[in-house]
């Protein structure tokens, strides 16, 4: 994958974040229970992952605990391929 690939699959899925996120919101501002966001990585100990758990610590923080995001570092949810596609098949 080309450096610009990289860059463009990473703001698709960013963009895929933040709609979650705020579908999350308004369904924990319905529902009291906790929600929580499953985030993954290919990688393990570099920037991509240091970046997810900060921003995992941002949404529990910024939901007062509403929503909570998991990290799963080193392909836990599935491979690159597959957890995408399925990403785009069930929303």
């Amino acid at each position: 994958m080309t450096s610009s690939n990289a860059m463009t699959a990473c703001a698709r899925a960013l963009g895929l974040v933040a709609a979650l996120m705020g579908a999350a919101a308004s369904a924990a501002a319905q529902d009291a229970k906790t929600m929580v966001i499953k985030t993954g990585t290919a990688t393990l100990n570099d920037a991509q992952h240091e970046w997810l758990k900060r921003f995992a610590v941002a949404i529990d923080k910024n939901t007062n605990g509403r929503i909570k995001a998991e990290v799963y570092p080193a392909s836990q949810l599935g491979a690159i391929r597959a957890s995408g596609s399925s990403a785009c098949r069930d929303s």
